[in-house]
């Protein structure tokens, strides 16, 4: 589980991101994030939609297996922002693996990585 202090729990932190967002989209996911102070804790959010699992305790693993990635991933991802990553229809029949591979290069492409270990 995500620390609640790295959680976007309001519904008016979530309109923020996406009215002043900046967005990165992959097949599978998308990224909408706001830059906040530098010195604050980044924030996530997740959104996976009715049109993609129909079943609640679908989306709510995914959102579960998005959470897992990214607490592994934290130390790397930059602070400072808040973050929504949303689900979309490509990611449907994706192994844990392969979700988190795409979590890895939704955060290369706009260089949300303070560093990264190879």
């Amino acid at each position: 589980m995500l620390p609640k202090k790295h959680r976007l729990t309001k519904e008016g932190d979530f309109k923020r991101v996406y009215e002043k967002r900046n967005s990165v989209f992959l097949p599978s996911l998308s990224l909408r994030y706001l830059r906040k102070d530098k010195k604050e804790e980044s924030r996530f959010g997740f959104v996976v939609s009715g049109k993609i699992y129909k079943k609640s305790v679908e989306r709510n693993l995914l959102k579960r297996r998005m959470r897992v990635i990214i607490k592994k991933q934290l130390p790397q991802i930059l602070s400072g922002y808040d973050y929504i990553v949303s689900a979309r229809p490509g990611i449907k029949n994706k192994s844990y693996q392969e979700i988190e591979k795409e979590i890895e290069k939704l955060f290369e492409k706009p260089h949300l990585y303070a560093k990264r270990q190879k």
